[in-house]
């Protein structure tokens, strides 16, 4: 179900996958140095899902004004910048129907201020991370990129379960800090299938590695629409049967 529209939505043109645009502005907000009070892990609820709204918002506006941006990375990462500033100053940002003028200098602004304040490094991870949401949008990501993925994150699955020390799961097999910017885009997305999947009683029979196992199937047939967890079968405790059922229900 949708969100009902808000004063700020009002501003820009809403709608697209929202998830890939939470984990663009995750990815921004994690990534930058600005002074941004309070931090994101400190928002509510509601504070996140305006910013999310924002971001849509921003990113849809832009991409429709001209085809030439779809693909710049840094066009995205100044759309969510502008939806961060909105938030913290809305006053300086409230422009009910910008005009094209006024919105390219606003991200060329927000552009600038980025190149400011990232290290080289932060840099480095946002722009990567930024240009696989991009490329997504319109299914794009090469087959390759995507199995190679899959065998990385499947060869981190079975030293988890096979290995004699105790590893938190999901950390591991989808490492946080992950320069690999497919990767988090997945983690982002197994989080959000699990978070929505704490609401199926029959879900909690199953062990947590299995629950993971199962989201990351859901996750890559709704993504990619090819399949995932056969591979699994190689596998001790994750025979594709037996957590086929859950990620059904996912």
């Amino acid at each position: 179900m949708q969100r009902p529209p808000t004063r700020y939505s009002r501003m820009f043109v809403a709608g697209g996958d929202t998830q890939l645009l939470l984990a663009v502005m995750l990815a921004s907000a994690e990534g930058s140095q600005t002074s941004l009070q309070p931090c994101l892990e400190d928002w509510d609820t509601d504070t996140k899902d305006l910013l999310q709204e924002l971001c849509e918002g921003v990113i849809h506006y832009i991409l429709s004004l001209d085809e030439r941006f779809r693909f710049e990375h840094k066009v995205v990462f100044a759309a969510v910048n502008i939806a961060l500033r909105a938030i913290l100053k809305p006053e300086k940002w409230a422009i009910f129907e910008p005009t094209r003028e006024v919105l390219y200098a606003k991200v060329g602004s927000a552009c600038l201020d980025m190149a400011l304040g990232l290290t080289a490094v932060h840099r480095a991870i946002v722009e990567a991370m930024l240009e696989t949401a991009v490329m997504d949008t319109d299914r794009q990501l090469s087959m390759d990129s995507i199995l190679s993925t899959r065998a990385s994150i499947l060869h981190r699955i079975g030293h988890c379960v096979n290995g004699s020390t105790p590893i938190h799961f999901l950390d591991f097999v989808y490492p946080p800090d992950s320069r690999t910017p497919l990767e988090q885009y997945i983690r982002f997305e197994v989080l959000r299938v699990l978070r929505a999947a704490l609401v199926e009683p029959s879900f909690f029979s199953c062990s947590a590695s299995q629950m993971v196992a199962a989201a990351v199937s859901a996750t890559w047939r709704r993504r990619f629409g090819i399949p995932w967890a056969e591979p699994l079968d190689s596998l001790p405790g994750h025979h594709y049967e037996e957590i086929k059922w859950i990620a059904d229900l996912l």
